[in-house]
């Protein structure tokens, strides 16, 4: 994946922009009221983009696995309470 910058969103998208094209990523769907802590949402983001980056997912892929994995550790308290486990990763998120 040389040639991509990675980018987490402002707000509530994530973004990727590559020498071809600009990639945006419509936001994990969960509502205000799921939202418990936000603490560890960006390590979880990066952290995953890293899984991303060294599995080969491609980079829309990898931003979708990002935004789940973050969205999930929002719904609880705590820096590493709500983080998925691989197995209760969707198979079409790991590639």
């Amino acid at each position: 994946m040389a040639g991509e910058r990675r980018t987490q969103g402002g707000g509530n998208c994530a973004n990727a922009l590559t020498a071809a094209a600009r990639l945006g990523l419509a936001p994990t769907l969960v509502t205000k009221e799921a939202v418990v802590d936000t603490t560890g949402a960006g390590d979880s983001f990066i952290g995953s983009c890293l899984y991303g980056l060294c599995t080969g997912l491609p980079l829309h892929a990898t931003l979708r696995l990002a935004a789940v994995v973050a969205a999930c550790k929002c719904t609880e308290l705590g820096a590493r309470q709500g983080l998925p486990e691989r197995a209760q990763l969707a198979a079409e998120l790991l590639g």
